[in-house]
């Protein structure tokens, strides 16, 4: 960050830019995590990041969680972590510390969220498996469809815009 920077810049969730950090090999990201080959967040502009720094692997045992610099002992982490929901609580820390620091009309700052949510593993808790199961029972296609009627109805489409062809 340039000191003269006036907005304060923060990421969470994965980076996984900073070269390769192979899940299986925590030996591997722990002695290259920082070096000139696998830079981090905060050194590439970011002042603070708090996520991963590849791109997959467990939401419940998140290979190499970093805060800023520090990687994350996974044994100080609450039983029921789960990665996609602590993204976006520190998404939300973030804004809190940002609006909290300047106050809310001067809280100049660029966040930067990246899930892993679409990316493999697909894991999640399974009250909100259980929620969905069901869901795709009628196929992808009777979906897409019913969820273009539902933006139209709500006003956040034009009742005029038709669904788009499907993707063949």
């Amino acid at each position: 960050q340039a000191p003269s920077q006036p907005y304060h810049t923060w990421m969470t969730g994965k980076w996984h830019v900073g070269g390769d950090y192979p899940p299986n090999l925590p030996n591997h990201w722990k002695q290259h995590a920082g070096d000139v080959h696998h830079p981090l967040p905060v050194q590439r502009g970011f002042d603070e990041h708090f996520g991963t720094l590849g791109g997959g692997g467990s939401y419940y045992d998140p290979p190499s969680l970093i805060r800023n610099e520090e990687l994350v002992c996974m044994e100080t982490l609450p039983d029921d972590f789960y990665y996609t929901d602590a993204i976006n609580d520190e998404a939300c820390r973030q804004i809190r510390a940002c609006v909290e620091k300047k106050g809310a009309s001067e809280a100049p700052f660029f966040g930067y969220v990246a899930h892993c949510a679409p990316h493999w593993p697909l894991h999640a808790p399974p009250e909100r498996i259980a929620k969905h199961r069901g869901r795709y029972r009628n196929g992808w296609d009777a979906l897409r469809i019913e969820r273009h009627a539902k933006l139209q109805e709500l006003g956040l489409i034009k009742k005029n815009w038709e669904c788009s062809p499907r993707d063949e």
